[in-house]
């Protein structure tokens, strides 16, 4: 596996990791998303990814971010809403193409995991766009296939998948 080198810590996010979740973010949605037109990925990275949106973000407590570091580089990131009343939280796992198949994401994902079982979650769910190869191969190995929706980017509708892990 390449850039083993380098030991990986997972913490939660500041506001100074702004910048750097939105550099994975849109490296990420580039590679995954290249069913989804240029433009609607550029104006979910505007909408989701702002600095402004981010920080706050960051700040609020009911959303958690942790982020992976490699040395001072910045190469995932993990969100976290904690559970409602039916017990599920949500978790969304986002690793830089260059560093994928290297444990990064199994790493996020405990610490959400963790994170939101301390929060009273029985189970988590991440919802994944069925075109997106990578992240259903992440998910299908971890987590049950619970349910199919539609989500909606750019005003276009996409069918995706919902995965589901009791904890």
């Amino acid at each position: 596996m390449g850039g083993m080198g380098t030991a990986v810590r997972v913490r939660e996010a500041t506001a100074d990791d702004a910048g750097a979740i939105r550099r994975v973010a849109r490296a990420v949605w580039h590679e995954t998303y290249d069913f989804v037109s240029e433009e609607t990925v550029e104006e979910m990275l505007a909408q989701g990814y702002s600095r402004e949106f981010l920080e706050a973000a960051i700040e609020r407590p009911e959303l958690t971010l942790f982020v992976a570091e490699r040395g001072v580089e910045i190469v995932g990131y993990a969100s976290c809403e904690p559970p409602g009343e039916d017990g599920v939280g949500d978790v969304s796992v986002y690793v830089h193409p260059d560093c994928w198949r290297e444990g990064l994401g199994t790493a996020l994902l405990d610490r959400a995991e963790a994170f939101l079982r301390a929060q009273g979650a029985e189970a988590v769910e991440d919802v994944v766009l069925a075109d997106n190869e990578v992240g259903n191969a992440f998910y299908e190995g971890r987590f049950d296939h619970a349910d199919t929706t539609t989500v909606e980017l750019g005003g276009e509708e996409f069918e995706a998948n919902v995965y589901r892990r009791e904890l």
